[in-house]
């Protein structure tokens, strides 16, 4: 075999390099060929599977709340906008059951995933999944999640036969450029070996860095020969992916640009949770510029996160510290930002939601996190608090029974809330009472009382005031109460105010009185001498029966008469003089 290449090659210089040219040709398109198909195959496949991983956290971005809220029909727009994708095959949101929900095509929604490779991921760890990854198709699935609640997957599939037709031009192209490479090297090799080494040379080079990716440096043409030809084609195929390059930088710049222009706070994290990227509403929203945010010059050191309560919160429960933490999303965190600048209010309160970004490995290759600038909010509940405080101080300190009812759609009345004072005169505690209708809380023939008063209220779509005496744990009582309907937005009456003053002692006082006057008018009527009662003037107030048969008439014929109509005119004065001196003496008593 030695003796043979021996005398293949000979010692003929020309054929040397003839064959020299020939084999270095082959063996350089060879490797040159294989290195770019090999690169070119491996550079789609991860540019495509990056890519199928963006629209599938898009997707789940996206969905995330009309899954919440089961709003389908705008799931399904959402799935019909990805579908406009021509590399999208399919698109699908899937139940934790394994029903599908939405689907870029309306057919199967409705059906349930049976295949194994379906039931796999539902009945596997809650992470993205890539269920395919091959040449010709990509097809990835993630969980969606809601403060750690799973609502359901989103699975996306995408197509690489438009890469694999690109990948077999390449090796067409690489076979002809070799075959061409060889055959016109060996024709042209006579005479022309110094421009043909030159050219080979500055071919290696070029070669060399784009085994390396450095495709920003042509191959340097000298010479229109075959070797010439060959660097031109090593030339376009650097071009080539070149394109495909700025194809990828056009699609994050796309990225970037979204996340420039929209008006929520956005800032990404690498794995490091160094800041990549951030957008001019964190800037304003956190009070620090691109500068400080991307870590390039120093921060205020009393710039922070605070927490709820105020305190300072430490670096790891910072949103983005978490998620790594966790590896799960963070969802409606609440925190407050202090910014030490004159430029800004110091301290606004945001919302907080971050999400992971996992790689090819499962690992986090980025935290996205938004914040919602929530301070107007924060005050008003913080009003709402102050407000419902001073409510309650009145609400339970007031004398008067106090008490609050809903009118439930079927026509009862069901305790809301009761104050302390009420809960006093009933004798009935307030646990006892909260949430349930007058018939649980009091015999039913009290509550057929109370209820008929609340009834009485709602047919009359106004307040009304009425005593009702109840029997009740801490006895008989008297009530004096002034109810008092609210509506609703549709007008309906759903609430009654009540207010009752417990009038049990001043009734009592009364019938005593009463009772006192009843034994009075008896003893007066019918005692055994005459008995006159007269105004300080002289006025008749009563005669009783026996005064006024002495007097000739009846009761009723004196009262409201003068003395000195009823007596001759010197009685009467005598008359008077008594009063006058009966009431001295009275006074003076």
């Amino acid at each position: 075999m030695k003796k043979l290449l021996t005398k293949l090659i000979g010692q003929s210089v020309r054929r040397q390099l003839i064959l020299g040219v020939a084999m270095v040709h082959l063996l350089l398109m060879t490797i040159f060929v294989y290195d770019l198909v090999q690169r070119q195959e491996s550079f789609l496949l991860e540019k495509e599977l990056h890519n199928s991983q963006l629209q599938l956290v898009m997707l789940v971005s996206a969905s995330k709340e009309y899954l919440r809220t089961n709003d389908f029909v705008g799931l399904q727009e959402v799935l019909e906008s990805f579908s406009e994708n021509q590399s999208v095959v399919y698109a699908m949101i899937v139940l934790p059951n394994g029903r599908i929900v939405s689907h870029s095509d309306k057919k199967y929604r409705g059906f349930y995933l049976q295949d194994s490779v379906s039931l796999s991921f539902l009945e596997g760890q809650q992470i993205i999944q890539k269920l395919v990854v091959s040449k010709e198709r990509i097809e990835i699935v993630a969980p969606i999640f809601e403060s750690s609640t799973l609502l359901g997957w989103a699975r996306i599939a995408s197509d690489l036969s438009e890469d694999q037709t690109h990948i077999k031009y390449v090796n067409r192209q690489g076979l002809i450029y070799t075959l061409l490479a060889i055959i016109i090297g060996t024709l042209f090799a006579f005479g022309l070996s110094r421009v043909i080494l030159r050219q080979l040379s500055l071919l290696l080079l070029g070669a060399e860095r784009l085994g390396k990716h450095r495709l920003d440096i042509p191959v340097p043409i000298v010479t229109n020969n075959e070797v010439g030809i060959v660097s031109m084609a090593v030339n376009s195929a650097m071009i080539e992916i070149r394109r495909k390059d700025d194809l990828l930088k056009l699609s994050e710049e796309k990225y970037r640009v979204l996340i420039q222009k929209i008006q929520v706070a956005v800032v990404v994290h690498t794995s490091d949770t160094r800041i990549s990227q951030c957008n001019p509403a964190a800037e304003k929203l956190l009070g620090l510029s691109e500068d400080q945010l991307m870590g390039k010059t120093a921060i205020d050191p009393a710039w922070h996160f605070f927490r709820q309560n105020g305190t300072i919160m430490p670096p790891e429960e910072y949103p983005v510290n978490q998620v790594i933490a966790t590896r799960q999303p963070l969802r409606n965190f609440i925190a407050g930002v202090h910014r030490p600048k004159k430029d800004f209010k110091e301290e606004v309160w945001v919302l907080v939601n971050a999400d992971p970004v996992l790689g090819t490995e499962n690992e986090i290759t980025q935290v996205i996190v938004t914040f919602t600038d929530i301070t107007g909010r924060q005050q008003m509940e913080e009003a709402l608090c102050e407000s419902e405080s001073r409510y309650r101080q009145i609400f339970d300190n007031v004398s008067e029974g106090l008490y609050l009812l809903e009118v439930t759609v079927d026509g009862r009345f069901r305790n809301i809330e009761i104050n302390k004072a009420l809960e006093l005169s009933t004798g009935i505690p307030r646990s006892m009472v909260l949430g349930k209708t007058q018939e649980e809380c009091v015999p039913e023939a009290t509550a057929h009382l109370v209820n008929q008063k609340y009834r009485k209220c709602v047919d009359a779509g106004h307040s009304i005031e009425e005593e009702i005496v109840l029997d009740l744990p801490s006895g008989q009582r008297v009530f004096h109460s002034t109810l008092i309907p609210t509506r609703d937005e549709n007008g309906r009456i759903y609430r009654i105010i009540g207010i009752s003053r417990d009038i049990t002692e001043r009734k009592r006082a009364e019938e005593a009185l009463r009772e006192s006057e009843q034994r009075y008018r008896l003893l007066h009527e019918n005692a055994g001498v005459g008995i006159g009662y007269y105004k300080p003037d002289g006025e008749v107030i009563s005669f009783n029966r026996l005064a006024a048969i002495h007097m000739n008439g009846k009761p009723e014929d004196f009262k409201g008469k003068s003395i000195y109509a009823l007596f001759p005119k010197q009685e009467a004065g005598s008359n008077f003089v008594l009063l006058q001196n009966q009431q001295l003496n009275l006074k003076i008593i």
